[in-house]
């Protein structure tokens, strides 16, 4: 199983992403774009844990 343990930045912007399921599994993100996907509810951004880490989190174009 692949590790994602020193990741920091992560950008999938424009995907047609419904959901951030699996974002769990970064643990250390300081940046997280996920722009111009599908994401329409708000309770998915709780999926993103590490808060404490997080320095930027853009979700332009979203319909949220």
């Amino acid at each position: 199983k692949p590790s994602f343990a020193f990741l920091c930045e992560l950008y999938i912007d424009n995907n047609l992403l419904v959901s951030l399921n699996g974002i769990q599994q970064f643990q250390n993100l300081e940046v997280l774009s996920f722009n111009f996907n599908h994401i329409e509810l708000f309770g998915e951004l709780y999926k993103v844990g590490n808060k404490f880490f997080m320095k930027k989190l853009s979700f332009i174009g979203n319909p949220l």
